[in-house]
């Protein structure tokens, strides 16, 4: 969708054009439905993975947990949401992880008919954390920031070597001048200084 001046009746019509389109764009898999879980719009990312049908699909029209013995959980996170957050965690038929959801109602039809925002991201091996320019904000190095996103995907200094194929004392070099710009001495303090900077 491409939002072009001129469209509708106004300013508005058209900010909410360019609105639809960015959300459309989103990484962020986003969806729409009624109480009653009858789909009523999804972005892009949401589209991909309900075509997956890998743990959620549309059948017959309204959002299905691909194993059955999960539906009647989706059905009454979406009917608790009300206008504060909600959240709920499907378990991955395959084991990976779980299917994270976030949800809020967003809106009545002049029925009472209520609707639900939803999004929803994966925990397991697909899930990806983005961060807001760390090596600029800290100043590092290119390797140092390869070093970095390693560690902060969970690898031991042993596994970011392999990785890289560089020896261990070059990347205990590179994680010893990480600490210093970022001003922590532990994994911990690493974690706590980055988080803000999720994206």
């Amino acid at each position: 969708m491409q939002a072009k001046a001129g469209n509708g009746t106004g300013p508005e019509t058209f900010a909410e054009s360019l609105a639809l389109g960015w959300v459309e764009r989103d990484v962020q898999s986003r969806l729409i439905v009624d109480e009653d879980l009858q789909y009523i719009w999804s972005n892009g990312a949401a589209k991909s993975e309900l075509e997956r049908r890998h743990d959620l699909e549309l059948r017959d029209g309204q959002l299905a947990t691909t194993n059955p013995a999960f539906q009647q959980q989706l059905a009454g996170f979406v009917e608790s949401c009300d206008g504060s957050t909600c959240t709920w965690a499907l378990p991955c038929e395959d084991g990976d992880g779980h299917v994270l959801f976030r949800a809020t109602e967003i809106g009545l039809d002049e029925n009472g008919q209520r609707y639900i925002g939803l999004m929803f991201y994966r925990s397991g091996s697909a899930f990806t954390t983005r961060y807001a320019d760390l090596d600029r904000v800290f100043q590092l190095t290119p390797a140092e920031h390869r070093v970095l996103g390693r560690l902060l995907n969970g690898q031991t200094a042993d596994e970011v070597a392999r990785d890289l194929k560089v020896s261990i004392e070059t990347t205990r070099s590179h994680i010893r001048q990480i600490y210093t710009k970022l001003a922590v001495t532990s994994r911990e303090g690493l974690f706590s200084k980055v988080r803000p900077y999720r994206i």
